[in-house]
């Protein structure tokens, strides 16, 4: 192994949370970076223990890792938080009924334990990313318009595609 593959695998090993801690400040960076309400962001070092923990997400068991993002129908705008890809551990992300715009994040795909995702009732657009080589169980997508191409089709398990265009 050379100095090169090292450097790329030690990069590529920080870009996830390891903890509860580094969980609770995705959560709060995806909260702000999609216009939710000040007043709700989870402020307690574990956030597990936090009382929005009921509202917009949910920890393992042990509540040790954040393993489900709930921002269902929360008056959300903008783009879809990229840093979400950081939580390694998740398996369900919920933004319907929002306003989100712009695409599905490409970083979500990389989200090796994701099996829900619930995107309908946004504005989201443009190509959506290959999933193809996930765990992804669940889909929904309706009210948003979405293209593909050969090398990046919907995955079956995508239902309520409302407008399929090519890319």
């Amino acid at each position: 192994m050379n100095f090169n593959t090292l450097l790329v695998m030690t990069l590529s090993l920080g870009s996830y949370a390891t903890t509860l801690n580094d969980d609770c400040k995705v959560i709060r960076q995806a909260w702000i970076e999609a216009n939710g309400d000040k007043n709700e962001i989870p402020s307690k070092r574990n956030c597990c223990d936090d009382g929005i923990r009921n509202r917009s997400f949910q920890c393992n068991q042990n509540n040790t890792r954040i393993v489900t993002v709930d921002f269902d129908e929360k008056n959300l705008s903008g783009p879809l938080p990229a840093v979400l890809s950081k939580l390694d551990q998740v398996t369900s992300i919920d933004f319907y009924g929002n306003d989100m715009v712009g695409t599905v994040p490409q970083s979500w795909t990389q989200l090796k334990h994701l099996r829900v995702l619930y995107l309908a009732g946004n504005k989201l657009t443009g190509a959506f990313p290959n999933f193809n080589n996930s765990s992804l169980e669940v889909c929904v997508l309706s009210g948003n318009t979405f293209c593909q191409s050969a090398t990046a089709p919907i995955p079956q398990v995508c239902r309520g595609v409302d407008a399929i265009g090519n890319c």
